[in-house]
């Protein structure tokens, strides 16, 4: 087992915690968002359209091979970031940082030789994420006219303090409800499956050691007896 293998274990628990936490602040916003709060909630807006490219790179980084991923899909996604980058404030690379954050830790089992369970897992994860942004993105946005946009309706998204911040159009921008509803169950639903990952896991090991356990004993007690 070499030490990416080691790391795994802590680095589910940690993402577990991380989708958490992103959640409770979509929640957050959604529900007590103020004046000064216009940038944080235009930004968390961006990263959940960001977020389509996200969900696609990490599908085909952890699918395909190596040296695609390095000379086709991280160039190319790349040049999203950079563009979706462009939106934000003068300065703020959040974006740019996610991305490359992002690649550094799905590409971590590219460059080490790690079991073939542990590399189905991280396609698998790809896949429900991928999966489960475009059923949520869908709903939500044909469901945005009953959504309760809480403390995001039109007197936030008219108010002078958010359209000073607004350096992009569409959807997403006008209506800030929707993408920070999206965002609130996109990260909840992913924290429950990784919850139910890690739990499995778990349970998995604990019965296999207990198994070996049991027949180990009998085993030897079946010796002694003869």
């Amino acid at each position: 087992m070499n030490i990416i293998e080691r790391i795994d274990r802590p680095c589910e628990y940690v993402e577990m915690a991380q989708t958490a936490l992103i959640a409770c602040q979509y929640l957050y916003l959604w529900l007590f968002a103020g004046p000064d709060d216009a940038y944080k909630v235009y930004s968390l807006a961006i990263l959940m359209a960001f977020e389509f490219v996200m969900v696609h790179s990490g599908l085909f980084m952890a699918a395909m091979p190596l040296k695609a991923s390095i000379r086709l899909f991280i160039p190319l996604y790349g040049l999203f970031a950079f563009a979706f980058g462009h939106s934000m404030r003068e300065g703020d690379y959040t974006i740019i940082i996610l991305y490359l954050a992002t690649v550094l830790n799905r590409m971590r089992f590219a460059f080490f030789n790690v079991s073939k369970s542990v590399k189905q897992r991280v396609v698998r994860q790809s896949m429900i994420a991928l999966a489960v942004y475009f059923v949520l993105t869908v709903s939500v946005v044909c469901a945005e006219s009953v959504i309760p946009s809480f403390s995001l309706g039109a007197a936030f998204s008219e108010s002078a303090s958010y359209t000073r911040e607004v350096r992009a159009g569409g959807l997403f921008v006008e209506k800030p409800y929707v993408p920070i509803c999206l965002g609130f169950l996109y990260y909840s639903v992913l924290s429950f499956f990784n919850f139910k990952t890690v739990w499995w896991e778990r349970a998995f090991i604990k019965r296999r050691c207990t198994g070996g356990y049991t027949e180990e004993v009998t085993n030897k007690r079946q010796q002694k007896n003869k």
